[in-house]
């Protein structure tokens, strides 16, 4: 029996990460529907804080914090699965796993790198390779590896 793992496929992490795009998608409506809220709320009691503009729409769309607060929400449901056991939702229904290419597991630097250098999934078009690394793996010193039968256990 080889022990050592299997890098995962290009397909194998192509239907993982459409399968995790549509959860980032769902708690990137969900933070917004809160966001716009908190929002709605805020300008109740404080009416001058959309003073210039005709909605709280366009309020919204003029704030770079709003649009960051957006993306801190999708970017920390990626980096609390992947620092905690490697697998997002979409990976534990593709069995595989994210990890250090020295085997270890991923650390804060290594995360934020991966969903830097990600390119919106474009960067695993270079895990059609043989090597199977995406250009996030390359750059941030991980790998995809596929959990076999026997390793998922």
């Amino acid at each position: 029996m080889n022990s050592s793992p299997v890098r995962a496929s290009f397909w194998r992490r192509l239907a993982a990460l459409i399968y995790d795009y549509l959860l980032a998608v769902a708690i990137f409506c969900l933070a917004h529907f809160v966001g716009f809220a908190v929002l709605v709320l805020i300008n109740h009691f404080m009416p001058s804080l959309t003073a210039g503009y005709p909605d709280l729409a366009s309020y919204i769309s003029d704030q770079p914090l709003y649009s960051l607060y957006l993306c801190a929400a999708v970017l920390s449901f990626f980096l609390w699965f992947w620092l905690n056991g490697g697998q997002t939702l979409g990976m534990k229904a593709w069995h595989v796993k994210v990890q250090s290419q020295d085997g270890k597991r991923l650390l804060l630097k290594q995360a934020l790198l991966k969903a830097l250098f990600g390119l919106f999934g474009l960067g695993t078009l270079l895990a059609l390779g043989t090597s199977r690394l995406g250009l996030q793996d390359r750059l941030s010193g991980t790998e995809v590896i596929y959990l076999s039968s026997q390793r998922r256990c």
